[in-house]
């Protein structure tokens, strides 16, 4: 028992070990963002060693040893012991606080208790005016106009070959969500709670209206990632089952594809998006533990309906391209491309009428 309080308070100090309902340690992958992965036996073993040397005491001797692997999991068994700092995901988007200020850090960040990773600086106007906010929505709406939001008014680009929202009109319910969402998914890791996203599409001819490149370009500029897609499975079981693995790994956004012709119902989705810390159950063990999401969600399909306790979690938008076969229309290339170049711009663009809904809170009201 005293070696495993030692091992708890190294583990404890080392800023490489952190609570998520379950000890977890940061992941580094080449092409991936920061995650979070369970700790195991193994991983305490080879984190302590890091730190210290343990040693065996044999009459006068003293001999270097492994640290034993019932040491490292009656300490995994200390639930509510560790005192490890909490986290509560991953980000690269920039960290806001209630009085409209925008900071960058670099790894654990206590305030927020996010693991950041690679937030830009983005430059905004200290006190942006309502024309300001009103040129940075025009701005996204320009980046998105070839998308098909259902009922938006649309007219024929003969430039680009494909129907373009007309910007110069108001933006309908469906294009209003997106943008809503776009703006959600940059605030989300400073946000408690926040609705999620779904992008739906006619059940036979919904396919290729461009659900996944919207989401990736949502994730282009909030995140400067690619999101990992994640299918729901044959069953509301292993659809929580899939959610919670996500969650447990902390990312800034659980992104579940192909949920088509289906009735989406989940009690872990439903919690995870009223509750700022849910109970979730870890995969392969029958516990429950509690756990903070500061993920955004969002999901596609083909002919999708909720549930009525999900309805109100979500924003909604549907994608309508008006032909019988969207995925042969024919684009300019390179569009997710010129997302990522211009994350930056996008960013800003995004954060400027953020801000400016902040300071203008009362009022708007």
């Amino acid at each position: 028992p005293t070696t495993v309080k030692e091992v708890r308070d190294i583990l404890a100090a080392s800023n490489m070990v952190f609570e998520r309902g379950v000890p977890v340690k940061i992941v580094f992958g080449n092409d991936e963002l920061p995650h979070a992965v369970k700790l195991t036996a193994s991983n305490v073993v080879d984190i302590v060693h890091k730190f210290t040397m343990p040693c065996l005491e044999i009459g006068d001797d003293v001999f270097p040893v492994t640290l034993p692997n019932g040491v490292a999991r009656s300490y995994l068994d200390m639930v509510g012991e560790w005192d490890l700092p909490r986290l509560r995901g991953v980000t690269t988007a920039p960290i806001l606080t209630p009085d409209g200020k925008v900071r960058v850090a670099e790894g654990y960040d206590h305030d927020s208790r996010l693991w950041c990773a690679e937030i830009p600086a983005p430059r905004l106007p200290e006190r942006p005016t309502k024309t300001a906010a009103k040129a940075a929505l025009r701005y996204l709406r320009d980046a998105f106009r070839t998308f098909p939001f259902a009922d938006a008014d649309r007219y024929r680009d003969d430039g680009l070959r494909v129907d373009v929202i007309n910007r110069d009109r108001r933006p309908g319910v469906d294009e209003s969500n997106f943008l809503i969402s776009l703006v959600t998914a940059v605030c989300r890791t400073s946000l408690s709670l926040a609705p999620g996203l779904i992008i739906n599409a006619a059940p036979i001819s919904g396919a290729g209206t461009g659900k996944g490149l919207l989401v990736r370009a949502i994730c282009a500029i909030a995140y400067g990632i690619s999101p990992n897609a994640v299918t729901a499975g044959g069953s509301t079981q292993e659809l929580e089952k899939r959610f919670a693995a996500e969650l447990i790994e902390a990312t800034p956004v659980v992104f579940l594809d192909n949920v088509n012709s289906t009735t989406l119902r989940s009690n872990l989705l439903a919690s995870v998006m009223t509750e700022p810390s849910a109970r979730i159950r870890v995969l392969n063990e029958s516990k429950m533990v509690r756990m903070n999401s500061a993920a955004f969600v969002v999901i596609t399909g083909n002919g999708i309906s909720v549930t009525e306790d999900l309805t109100r979690r979500f924003l909604f938008c549907e994608l309508d391209a008006r032909c019988e076969n969207p995925e042969n229309r024919s684009f300019a290339a390179g569009f997710l491309e010129e997302i990522k170049k211009g994350r930056a711009e996008l960013l800003a663009a995004a954060l400027t009428i953020w801000r400016w809904g902040r300071q203008n809170a009362d009022r708007l009201k």
